[in-house]
């Protein structure tokens, strides 16, 4: 969020907010899914999805999690973007951005965690 003379706000996602998030993403990527069902997979797109789950194993295999979930989240971008529709694309990027924005990663820990609910001022 944006306030005049007052900086960028990121709001904070709490646990219920991802899981909405992931119900909302889930039913974008099944209409994607039907499309691309309906009118099939370029070979650059099988390609493209065949690269990316390379990258997700070796970030897998480096314990590189937020590689893990770049490769994931690029993987399900594909399918949608592949399904040839404007719409399906804007929401599912807006869904992802959100996503993004979601996940902390601890480098302590190594593994993502949510925020807890409220908001936080980015750093300038």
């Amino acid at each position: 969020m944006s306030h005049p003379h007052r900086g960028i706000f990121v709001p904070v996602l709490a646990y219920d907010d991802l899981n909405d998030l992931f119900v909302a993403r889930s039913a974008v990527e099944r209409a994607a899914m039907v499309e691309v069902l309906a009118h099939g997979v370029p070979a650059a797109t099988i390609a493209a999805l065949e690269q990316v789950l390379g990258q997700m194993e070796l970030a897998i295999q480096a314990h590189e999690w937020s590689g893990v979930v770049a490769a994931d989240l690029r993987f399900h971008e594909l399918i949608v973007e592949a399904s040839g529709s404007p719409r399906l694309t804007r929401m599912h990027n807006t869904l992802s951005g959100e996503t993004r924005l979601g996940f902390k990663p601890t480098r302590r820990r190594r593994r993502w965690r949510g925020r807890a609910s409220g908001t936080r001022r980015c750093p300038r």
